[in-house]
């Protein structure tokens, strides 16, 4: 049998992409899934054209739903959260919406999904330019002596969850930590990590929202961030 399965995809000023993306979705969807849909998780700051695209295909397709990320719940974290809180089935599936994954490579996770409770992707070949990928990689390893968690590509945004994670770990990083949070309390309650490989495309329409720069240097803001939601989360895990 068929699982139902929800997909949210991330979204901030991807007018260029979308299309594309719920494109996608919606056919490998049809492959593998008995009742599904297709969520954008669209930042209310978003100031292109994206949410006229995402509802205009909503009226025509009732397996699209466009959820607004408000402005006083800004970051990836939080979209993260507003995502999963928002899915209706049973498995819950989440990627950005700029084109840089494969969607087709979820039929590999779901037939994965069994054998654990979450499964995480790992990027190979990563496309991204030489300062994000250098800054990735401090960050796994400070999230790895930070936390302990040993995953090989933290915030690698191609992950497959079950919605009964969301029974016990509940989501509070606003920033870029959410991948990172929703890793460390799900090892903490004793769910089940299965990692997979997935090909990584260059972004090749619109703009990225973390890196600046041809070399992708991480914005400073970011990190200071990222720094406040892991000292927060350390002191929760810590007291909890």
């Amino acid at each position: 049998m068929k699982p139902d399965l929800s997909v949210f995809l991330l979204a901030y000023n991807e007018e260029e992409n979308i299309l594309e993306a719920i494109d996608e979705s919606l056919k490998v969807l049809g492959e593998i899934a008995g009742k599904y849909e297709v969520l954008v998780v669209l930042y209310e700051g978003s100031r292109d054209k994206t949410r006229e695209i995402v509802e205009r295909l909503s009226e025509k397709y009732s397996q699209i739903r466009l959820v607004t990320q408000p402005l006083d719940q800004a970051g990836y974290g939080a979209a993260l959260r507003i995502g999963f809180e928002s899915a209706r089935y049973p498995l819950i599936f989440y990627t950005d919406a700029d084109n840089q994954f494969n969607i087709h490579e979820l039929k590999e996770f779901v037939s994965h999904i069994e054998g654990g409770d979450l499964v995480v992707g790992f990027r190979v070949n990563r496309k991204d330019p030489p300062g994000r990928i250098l800054a990735a990689k401090a960050y796994g390893l400070l999230i790895r002596l930070v936390f302990g968690l040993k995953v090989r590509d933290v915030d690698c945004a191609f992950k497959l969850v079950k919605k009964e994670v969301f029974e016990k770990v509940r989501l509070s990083c606003g920033t870029g930590m959410g991948d990172a949070e929703l890793l460390v309390k799900a090892k903490k309650h004793g769910f089940k990590i299965v990692e997979l490989p997935v090909s990584h495309l260059p972004r090749k329409k619109g703009e990225a929202v973390f890196h600046q720069g041809g070399m992708g240097f991480v914005k400073p803001k970011v990190v200071f961030n990222l720094l406040k939601d892991m000292f927060k989360l350390k002191k929760e895990i810590m007291f909890s």
